[in-house]
């Protein structure tokens, strides 16, 4: 495979999207280390592996190279000639995760090697790693190796110890390089996260593919390499190379994310890579703990139902609704019984709608990652981050539509069905109902939907290359992958600034931002991914530090949440 260095023209992504107007193109090599850098070249949009939705397993043949099976001699010939080059050796000098000892491909010689490019803000790498943790599940005993290689888009996501904490964060077990710098991206010739690379035992690249993939695409192309290479008597010795990220775990949170003010008081709490919800009478009083705290999808009682990363919550009087994002699927906890049931998804991933298909059976159709939840009236707005949409979901009629966004990720402006969102990840209804503010993470913007008829307009945010730290109005304001928001007073909202270690208070009627004077020093935020206000208590999930905050809006103090109780599940 040829490598360019710079900004790459992507003829893949127009054989795969079908252009009808301009060139997409990709970014790669330095335009990607540059800090909002568009492709004012030709004035198109550039493209991440989200942009690509049919990158599904159903369409994987365009997207892929072709994998040609081999062997030498005669026992082996119904595997066909080789013609793969050789794959480039992992530069010297980089940082490594999960290992002690960086890995070379020469000395994993003999072995299949699946290189993982990923980047941890992106919503497809994301979807990827069960696929990847499954198939290390299925092949172990078998010489197949998987190194993940981060290659940034953020400039958050290049430092080191935060690339180490969203891999304890979605249990990433394997091996990881980190490609700050993408000089393994640009050797390798990577166009999109995610890219997948399959290095044969003879260390030759026999597949190169951009976009998702599932389980059952990618396991036979491993057994192939796998079966070609015992043929040929080129297999050496499987490795123990996985490593837990959570073996030393003990915090009584790990990773909180979404926070739901209760009836009556009290807080409930998305424990998100404990991967259950902890509900609390009060601070202090720990009530109850929905969730096994091992990653599954059982409906029930408080003590055996399972969920996967929920991310955003919201309480609707005894109900409340939880975005089950590892699960695909809106589980609902009755509090007053205390018992878990599924109100939307199938608990399988799947591509988004169109405005014009109207109402979904909620029990029958795939979503993708929802990742918030915000009641709406008497329905519930789903941020669905997978499908870079708006959904409103009907829970006594068990049904759902898409409110807004054509499911093609950008930052775009328009009508419900020719608006575009980019990895929505936090949803806040105005006071008056009439606005649903939506935190769009992947282009670091605030967009406000219309209730009434779903149109977006953006109130801050340039688009899915461009970010930073600024304060401002409109578009001279910059962000840095906000991920959740709410409403701190009729024309003011909090925003969860989350890769820039903050939070902002953005005014809607102006587009004016600042940052806010809370919290002080000695409680910084390191990645918060939740936001909720109760009258003059707001909270905050300090995300990384695996905390809650408590801030006092009127008098200014701000204090660590006490839960009480609560410990960390048993491992």
């Amino acid at each position: 495979m040829s490598v360019q260095r710079g900004v790459r023209v992507a003829a893949l992504a127009c054989a795969l999207v079908g252009c009808t107007s301009g060139t997409p193109r990709v970014r790669g090599g330095t335009a990607l280390r540059e800090a909002g850098a568009e492709d004012a070249s030709r004035g198109a949009p550039a493209l991440d592996a989200g942009d690509l939705l049919d990158a599904r397993a159903s369409r994987t043949d365009a997207r892929s190279t072709s994998m040609d099976a081999a062997a030498p001699g005669d026992a082996c010939a119904a595997f066909g000639p080789v013609t793969a080059e050789a794959a480039p050796e992992i530069p010297e000098g980089l940082d490594w995760l999960n290992t002690a000892v960086p890995y070379t491909l020469a000395g994993l010689r003999g072995r299949v090697v699946l290189l993982d490019f990923w980047t941890y803000g992106c919503i497809n790498c994301l979807h990827q790693i069960p696929i990847v943790n499954g198939l290390e599940e299925l092949l172990a005993g078998e010489p197949f190796v998987v190194i993940g290689v981060h290659s940034a888009k953020f400039s958050n996501e290049k430092d080191k110890a935060n690339i180490s904490l969203a891999m304890q964060q979605y249990e990433v077990h394997h091996p990881v390089v980190v490609d700050d710098a993408l000089s393994v991206w640009n050797e390798y010739g990577a166009h999109a996260w995610p890219t997948t690379v399959l290095i044969d035992a003879r260390g030759r690249k026999r597949l190169t593919r951009a976009g998702e993939y599932n389980t059952a695409y990618m396991r036979p192309k491993i057994d192939a390499l796998l079966e070609e290479a015992r043929c040929e008597g080129s297999l050496a010795a499987p490795v123990d190379y996985r490593v837990d990220p959570n073996a030393l775990a003990t915090t009584p949170l790990l990773f909180p994310t979404g926070l739901a003010p209760l009836t009556g008081g009290g807080l409930a709490i998305s424990d998100s890579s404990h991967h259950r919800i902890v509900v609390m009478q009060g601070e202090g009083q720990l009530r109850t703990v929905y969730g096994t705290g091992t990653r599954g999808n059982v409906n029930g009682d408080a003590a055996t139902a399972a969920f996967s990363g929920p991310q955003g919550i919201a309480a609707v009087g005894d109900t409340l609704y939880v975005a089950d994002t590892g699960n695909h699927e809106v589980r609902a906890i009755d509090l007053a019984s205390g018992t878990v049931r599924t109100v939307a998804g199938t608990g399988i991933g799947g591509s988004g709608y169109t405005v014009a298909t109207g109402f979904q059976p909620a029990l029958s159709t795939r979503l993708d990652s929802p990742w918030d939840v915000e009641p709406v009236g008497s329905a519930i707005a789903i941020a669905s981050a997978g499908s870079h949409q708006i959904y409103l979901l009907d829970p006594a009629l068990s049904q759902f539509r898409v409110l807004s966004g054509s499911g093609k990720e950008d930052l775009k402006d328009g009508t419900a069905a020719t608006c575009a969102f980019a990895q929505p990840s936090g949803v806040a209804l105005s006071p008056d109902g009439g606005t649903l503010y939506v935190a769009d993470a992947e282009s670091s913007a605030i967009r406000a939907v219309s209730t009434a008829d779903g149109s977006c307009t953006t109130l801050v945010g340039r688009g899915l290359f461009t970010y930073g730290d600024r304060d401002g109005v409109g578009s001279d304001v910059l962000l840095q992958h906000a991920s959740a928001l709410d409403v701190l007073g009729p024309d003011e909202l909090v925003v969860a600034d989350t890769y820039n270690d903050k939070l902002k208070r953005l005014v809607p009627s102006t587009r004016t931002a600042t940052a806010a004077d809370f919290p002080p020093g000695d409680l910084t935020l390191y990645e918060p991914r939740g936001v909720a206000r109760v009258g003059s208590t707001l909270y905050v999930s300090d995300t990384n530090h695996h905390r809650v905050l408590s801030h006092d809006l009127g008098t200014g103090e701000t204090h660590v949440y006490d839960t009480g109780t609560l410990a960390p599940p048993p491992r």
